[in-house]
């Protein structure tokens, strides 16, 4: 079968073959939010599910009409029905939940239905099948996912990225009532360091290694480096010797220190320097560094200085350890300016609020989320983490509940 164009905004480009998995995701959903049969009238799309950033199944909590029968589970996507075994997927129990495997590449007679880790038998179709329906339907295609960056899509782009800014305040206030203002800046700041498929087991070595008993640690034992590093390896549950395990135990007997069980950890598609026992290299580093007794402290005066930019991101990254320009960004975006941010709202520092508004909109992004590679806008606007930021906003609050209506970008100038 002819592969399809990338996106229908690069007509008048040279057309280019669905290469990537995610190229295939607006098919999928297309057809969902149509609710079409496909040509053979087998299936018919009601929910497309939640798409899956991590490891795992691409949709989850899908549900589609199969042959007359309602089902619901996962949604697998692949190019070729081979990508089923290669990826090892029928060995692997988190794809025992998926009810229908798409492909995009097949022969004449349809792929072969694949089997899960318990032998059961998965229906897989030709994904390019669902779109024949999809040609007379004007509202087929998602328009913001065509839409060209402008001036009036920055300034969208901004109030969106603007309310992601409040909405990440609000829940790190929210923790600080719970758990004070030095644990809930440390636990949002292992979320953002471990992140992806690892952010649940960052936030948990916080909490079982809580921001008291490395105050304890600093104030009363004097860790050494070596010692660092046999105390968070070894609550992660990843002790790196014998001799390491052994220096664990020592210190937990002390600390009552608990361990994380096996399995917490996930490895697979992440670079090596996003890795868990990379980013606990870090996180040795930066305790062992460290030298004031509270991380508001360790950050207060960097912003209440009012510094440009580029001397805040340097301070930053000698007092972080040098944690490495992509990781310094989010931890600034994702945790510092916030944190911040609610402060100066809770004081009615406007101005102030109104400064760190202009520096997070300010911050470079040094990462490209591939959730955001169907909209024509991700390849077009500057690379700035506050337009990372509003896209990721519009799809968590948009896009995955189908609110296309209210979109705030799917709006006429003039709305």
């Amino acid at each position: 079968m002819q592969a399809k164009t990338n996106a229908s905004w690069r007509s008048g480009q040279k057309q280019l073959p669905l290469n990537f998995e995610y190229d295939l995701y607006p098919i999928w959903e297309r057809f969902c939010r149509n609710r079409l049969p496909s040509a053979d009238g087998r299936l018919r799309g009601i929910y497309a599910g939640r798409l899956n950033r991590f490891d795992g199944p691409d949709y989850q909590g899908a549900e589609i009409e199969y042959c007359g029968r309602i089902y619901r589970g996962d949604i697998e996507i692949h190019r070729e029905v081979q990508d089923w075994e290669r990826h090892g997927h029928h060995h692997d129990r988190r794809y025992d939940g998926v009810v229908l495997h798409l492909v995009s590449r097949s022969s004449a007679d349809g792929p072969p239905p694949v089997r899960n880790s318990k032998h059961r038998i998965i229906p897989t179709l030709n994904i390019h099948t669902l779109e024949e329906n999809l040609a007379s339907v004007s509202d087929g295609h998602c328009p913001v996912e065509s839409l060209a960056y402008s001036g009036a899509t920055a300034a969208r782009l901004r109030r969106l990225a603007l309310k992601r800014l409040n909405e990440k305040a609000r829940r790190l206030h929210e923790l600080q009532q719970h758990s004070g203002a030095d644990q809930a800046l440390y636990q949002k700041m292992l979320r953002v360091v471990f992140a992806g498929p690892n952010a649940a087991a960052g936030e948990q070595l916080a909490v079982k290694l809580s921001w008291e008993k490395i105050r304890e640690i600093k104030a009363v034992w004097g860790a050494g480096r070596e010692d660092w590093q046999a105390i968070l390896f070894g609550t992660a549950g990843m002790p790196r010797s014998s001799t390491s395990g052994a220096l664990y135990q020592r210190w937990s007997s002390i600390l009552q220190l608990p361990q994380m069980p096996p399995g917490c950890w996930q490895r697979g598609g992440q670079r090596p320097v996003q890795r868990p026992e990379a980013r606990l290299q870090w996180l040795v580093r930066f305790l062992h560094g460290l030298k004031a007794h509270g991380l508001q402290l360790l950050f207060r005066d960097i912003f209440s200085a009012r510094l440009e930019l580029k001397p805040i991101l340097r301070e930053l990254g000698q007092r972080l350890q040098n944690p490495g320009k992509a990781l310094l960004i989010e931890l600034c975006g994702n945790v510092l300016l916030p944190f911040f941010y609610h402060e100066a709202l809770a004081k009615s520092s406007f101005g102030f609020a109104a400064y760190l508004e202009e520096i997070y909109c300010s911050l470079p992004s040094e990462n490209r989320y591939g959730v955001l590679r169907r909209f024509r806008l991700h390849h077009e606007m500057p690379k700035r983490f506050f337009l990372q930021q509003a896209l990721l906003q519009l799809v968590h609050f948009y896009c995955d509940q189908s609110l296309c209506r209210i979109c705030p970008l799917n709006q006429s100038e003039n709305h």
